[in-house]
């Protein structure tokens, strides 16, 4: 499935990490085009009721290129069950 958000306008996900102890994760998420690239955005995510919440702001989106993106969790600890990358296409905003 695909995601979509306009330019401009707030987009909220979340990830079910699995584990054990997870809510003491150190847990962020990064924005990119494709795997290896450098990330448009970096930063942490807060845990609530067993998912990890993130949210790109209307700022973050209007600084996207419009086209296809893909959010990937990352976690201190390497071993844990990140689950997929979240597949998200930022189209253009009518700001």
């Amino acid at each position: 499935m695909i995601n979509s958000v306009r330019q401009g306008h707030t987009f909220e996900f979340d990830f079910g990490i699995s584990g054990s102890d997870v809510e003491a994760f150190a847990t962020t998420f990064s924005v990119m085009q494709y795997p290896g690239d450098t990330p448009a955005i970096t930063r942490g995510m807060d845990y609530y009721e067993g998912k990890f919440i993130g949210t790109l702001t209307a700022l973050e989106t209007t600084d996207l290129a419009v086209g296809q993106w893909f959010i990937y969790p990352n976690a201190v600890d390497a071993d844990e069950d990140l689950g997929e990358p979240i597949k998200l296409y930022v189209a253009k905003g009518w700001v």
